[in-house]
Formats: structure tokens, sequence, C-alpha cells
């Protein structure tokens, strides 16, 4: 499934996604469904193709049981998609 990684005192956690899996769309479905994410190549110095990642916001004032609750619901829909956090 998706590799994820990110900084401990970090406000973002980036998911990799497997290969084929459409990060537009995956990011699309994600932001319709409310969760705070963003596709990775979004935020590529110089895009040269799909990047094939999530940014996912852990920021702001939203408490830890309600980030966890959107990881599980975005881990939902990759499963859906043919990929999965677990």
């Amino acid at each position: 499934g998706p590799a994820a990684r990110y900084h401990p005192e970090g406000y973002h956690l980036w998911l990799k996604l497997p290969d084929g899996m459409d990060e537009g769309r995956i990011a699309a479905q994600a932001i319709a469904a409310g969760l705070p994410a963003a596709p990775g190549s979004a935020f590529a110095a110089a895009p040269v193709g799909p990047v094939q990642a999530l940014r996912i916001s852990l920021g702001g004032s939203a408490p830890r049981v309600r980030i966890v609750a959107e990881i599980r619901r975005l881990d939902a829909m990759l499963a859906q998609a043919g990929g999965a956090l677990v």
C-alpha cells in the first residue's frame, strides 16, 4: 500500500501513492469528502509529470481524534481505488 512520510513536528503527511493511481482524482475525492488533502504535484518545484503523492494537512485546530478519523476515511477511499494505507 501507500507509504507515508512525515516530520514529527511538521504539519503535513506526505502519502506516496502506488503506481497507476491518479493523484488528482484521489485528491479530488478526498477534498469532496472534507479531507485536508492536495495532489503532491501541486508542490513540485519543477513538475515533470505526476508525483504520485498526496499532501495531507495535519495542522490547524482539529483535534487528534478528528485527524485520525479523516485518515481512516482516506484509507477507505484508497482501498476502493485499489490501494490502502495498511
